[in-house]
């Protein structure tokens, strides 16, 4: 009989570490909430409007630490749900010793950074007085849109720089290279956007490079149609368009001089080649006119005459 092999917390953790990252998530926030919940209280009130005062309690940014006893709850959990089914780990990621950095991981540090920053910015400009629109806006570009941009840039970073110091991307970028993926990416454009994404450590899957190309052309677009509307507009309202008319008539003019002059211009030059054609005709005819070389030379100053001819029909209509 074969005996059951058992995950270890460390197989666990590299096989599993989407799961075990969201699960500790919902157990960091679990925590915080019955945490408050249990040491929130209510004072009863007498001879007042209200018989019971509740007094809120919250840990606030002190809750992260939350976070540690709920990663290894979350492992844990995991490892006797993969023991119970008895499912073993895949090929890949036993055959891997390196540990593999994926963008989920450097989003939630980014969250986490989000929300300190807010909760400390929120604790310092909380005696900050908001009595109109402006004020209201600069209050909440402290509180939320600072914080929210730094995250996002450190978040951006974290990525890029483990997945290049992890080489997370280095097989996936080998096996695309050499053909695995061409169904999935049809066209060769895009196949070359991808590799892109994922040679810079930007992100660490397929997908995920196609959802960045998908957003950064959707902004291209919005910005080029944005850029010709302001350019339209700014043109309607222009001081210089009321003279435009006469801008346009005086370009119209200009236009027919310089095609006149590069009429002339072409004239010159086919009465030249009608004039070397003629003489090639003459010199061929008094050597021998029997042949078929004579022919080639009478058609050439057919053609001559002919692009001549057109050439002064259009210098008559100027």
């Amino acid at each position: 009989m074969l005996k059951r092999r058992k995950w270890t917390l460390k197989e666990t953790f590299l096989s599993k570490t989407r799961l075990v990252l969201i699960l500790t998530i919902i157990l960091t926030v679990v925590f915080n909430k019955l945490v408050n919940q249990l040491l929130t209280r209510h004072v009863p009130v007498e001879n007042g409007l209200y018989s019971y005062y509740t007094y809120e309690y919250s840990l606030g940014i002190y809750g992260v630490v939350f976070a540690i006893p709920a990663i290894f709850l979350s492992i844990l959990i995991v490892r006797f749900f993969l023991n119970l089914t008895n499912k073993n780990q895949s090929k890949t990621s036993l055959s891997r010793n390196d540990f593999i950095w994926y963008s989920l991981y450097g989003k939630v540090i980014g969250l986490i950074i989000f929300v300190l920053l807010s909760k400390v910015a929120n604790f310092f400009t909380s005696k900050m007085e908001v009595t109109n629109l402006w004020e209201g806006f600069q209050w909440f570009g402290l509180v939320a849109i600072i914080p929210a941009i730094f995250a996002f840039f450190v978040a951006m970073l974290t990525n890029k720089y483990m997945i290049r110091l992890t080489r997370t991307n280095k097989r996936l970028v080998n096996e695309i290279e050499s053909g695995l993926y061409d169904t999935k990416l049809r066209n060769e454009k895009t196949k070359i956007r991808v590799l892109k994404r994922l040679k810079k450590g930007n992100v660490s899957t397929i997908q995920g490079a196609l959802w960045r190309i998908r957003i950064i052309d959707f902004f291209i677009f919005i910005g080029m149609t944005l850029l010709t509307i302001i350019m339209f507009i700014v043109e309607l309202f222009s001081p210089n368009s009321a003279g435009s008319s006469s801008s346009v008539g005086g370009g119209i003019r200009m236009n027919r001089l310089q095609q006149k002059q590069k009429t002339e211009l072409e004239l010159k030059r086919q009465k030249e080649k009608t004039a070397y054609a003629a003489k090639e005709y003459v010199k061929q005819m008094n050597y021998n006119s029997n042949t078929i070389f004579a022919q080639n030379r009478a058609d050439d100053l057919k053609r001559e005459l002919k692009k001549q001819k057109e050439l002064e029909e259009q210098m008559k209509r100027f």
